[in-house]
């Protein structure tokens, strides 16, 4: 089994991820869903609005957490594949 972080950008984006897993929405995209589960993976959905600073700052604090910087261990365990879905990255 592996731990992927999945990080979105945009509602449809959101709303694909949430499909394949089953997860609901219930009509609005969270800021973290998970852990859901999709074959023997683990997924953790990461959603944010569009931007290069929001992207950033969400995978620093996700990814880093703070902690790792003072030695101490992370709030978040560290994933095994780390995946960016977007449109525009697609073009």
């Amino acid at each position: 089994m592996s731990l992927v972080y999945i990080f979105t950008f945009s509602k449809v984006e959101t709303e694909q991820v949430a499909r394949v897993t089953g997860a609901d929405l219930k009509g609005a995209a969270p800021a973290r869903l998970g852990p859901l589960r999709t074959g023997p993976n683990e997924i953790v959905l990461f959603a944010s609005d569009m931007g290069p600073k929001l992207a950033r700052s969400l995978a620093n604090s996700v990814l880093n957490d703070g902690a790792q910087a003072q030695g101490q261990e992370s709030g978040n365990p560290r994933p095994d594949a780390v995946l960016i879905i977007g449109l525009c990255g697609g073009l």
